[in-house]
């Protein structure tokens, strides 16, 4: 087994992230993590993929013109988020994931700001903060000779080498350049790195993918040779379809069941043997879901794949030969506009169809299928065990998963961590229960 890793400076995913949904909904693409430099998403802004979990690192009190970061996990991998400290001017997010044979990865979603003179200190700081095999992957705005094809270097670049050499680490770059310049005459540059510890030196894979998705930076793909810990109670469960139930058929059965081997004096082995039964019938009647619908993208059609595919052969030309940069900017745009006109018509589509009918969870399934934005939450299956205290831990741990604050969107969250209720005029105390009316003190 691996592990497939995206890691991507998608410059917006309010702009460039409708792709990244669709490939994924379509099962083109199904990376167990997503790593997202410069979401730049708004307070009200939303981005989710089904299947995954998502954890958003917004830069707080700035607009949506910078900085940011977005981490997808796959829901039935075993992981643990880490709260790590950074300085100011890296933004960081990092996780613990399960291996098999009770091995760990520590997995980090990094972007340096630009113009900042990050020094390995700085970095330094993260990596004390992880466990003994890690990869860090994103947006390290640096020049250096070592993982890129050009001859420059600045300062930052300088200090990360440092930084890897004096830690050991392994870059995986190949020098091929992982930003576009959309300025004629600029070089292109490597600017998204990947590092790992040496334990994952000759496990890990990197290559940069050949579109760009509509950003100016292109996604890197890495892949590490190692089995992920699978939690099994997230896979998705079938479900009995009610709706296309035969109801007739189930009751007719239901009637002609011999019952003779039904009842026992043990209540236990009466209610299985009742169960059982019950269950065989509703096998043979009642069909259920299937594991691995593929979601619809109702606004993907063939103009915008035609579009990304032209977008994709210019882009390649671009690389090569800087004249392209134009043609490759203004086929960018068109799937882009293509997106946009195909998201409006479709929605147009279905507004047509609505009437007094048309209930509202109709409704909202259209509407989060159009925006990419439809969650589903698991939930956990109870072992088939006598055990109490076990069935009790899984519900308290689901329960406690689903209603926790890192729920909300995080400027809700920042509204709650801010907000105190205000202490009351009259404390419950001997003199408020003292007043109380005779009832309540007896």
């Amino acid at each position: 087994m691996e592990i497939t890793i995206i890691s991507w400076n998608a410059s917006s995913l309010t702009k460039h992230g409708h792709e990244l949904q669709a490939l994924i909904r379509l099962k083109h693409l199904q990376p167990d993590v997503i790593l997202i430099q410069e979401s730049r998403l708004g307070p009200k802004s939303k981005y989710y993929i089904p299947g995954y979990t998502t954890f958003r690192k917004d830069r707080p009190n700035s607009p949506t013109s910078a900085g940011g970061l977005l981490t997808l996990i796959k829901n039935e991998l075993n992981f643990t988020e880490i709260k790590l400290t950074s300085p100011n001017q890296i933004e960081a997010q990092a996780f613990t994931l399960s291996l098999q044979k009770n091995k760990t990865l520590d997995i980090v979603n990094l972007y340096n700001r630009p113009n900042t003179q990050t020094t390995q200190i700085h970095l330094n700081t993260i990596t004390k903060q992880l466990g003994t095999s890690y990869i860090i992957t994103g947006d390290f705005n640096a020049h250096n000779p070592l993982w890129s094809n050009l001859n420059k270097f600045d300062s930052t670049g300088i200090q990360i080498q440092h930084w890897i050499e004096s830690n050991n680490l392994i870059i995986h770059n190949s020098g091929e350049p992982t930003r576009i310049s959309p300025i004629l005459g600029q070089p292109n540059s490597a600017l998204d790195l990947t590092i790992t510890t040496p334990d994952l030196a000759t496990s890990t894979q990197w290559n940069i993918h050949n579109d760009s998705w509509g950003s100016d930076h292109l996604p890197a793909f890495i892949s590490l040779q190692t089995s992920p810990k699978i939690d099994p109670t997230n896979y998705h469960k079938p479900y009995w379809a009610y709706n296309r139930a035969n109801w007739g058929e189930f009751q007719e059965l239901l009637k002609n069941q011999d019952t003779n081997n039904i009842p026992h004096p043990d209540i236990n082995s009466f209610n299985s043997n009742l169960t059982d039964a019950i269950l065989k019938i509703a096998d043979l009647t009642i069909p259920k879901t299937k594991p691995h619908n593929k979601p619809s993208v109702p606004w993907w059609n063939k103009d915008i794949q035609n579009k990304r595919n032209i977008r994709k052969k210019l882009l390649n030309k671009a690389k090569r030969h800087p004249e392209f940069i134009a043609a490759y900017k203004d086929a960018r745009n068109q799937v882009s506009l293509a997106i946009k006109q195909s998201k409006q018509k479709t929605w147009k589509n279905f507004t047509s169809t609505l009437n007094h009918k048309t209930n509202s969870k109709q409704i909202w399934e259209q509407i989060n299928t159009i925006r990419g934005t439809k969650n589903k939450r698991s939930t956990p299956q109870l072992k088939d065990t006598n055990n109490t205290k076990d069935t009790v831990n899984t519900l308290a741990q689901h329960f406690a998963k689903v209603s926790h604050n890192s729920n909300f969107h995080p400027s809700l969250q920042e509204t709650i961590k801010n907000t105190r209720p205000p202490p009351p005029n009259n404390p419950p105390g001997l003199i408020s229960i003292t007043t109380c009316p005779s009832p309540l003190r007896s």
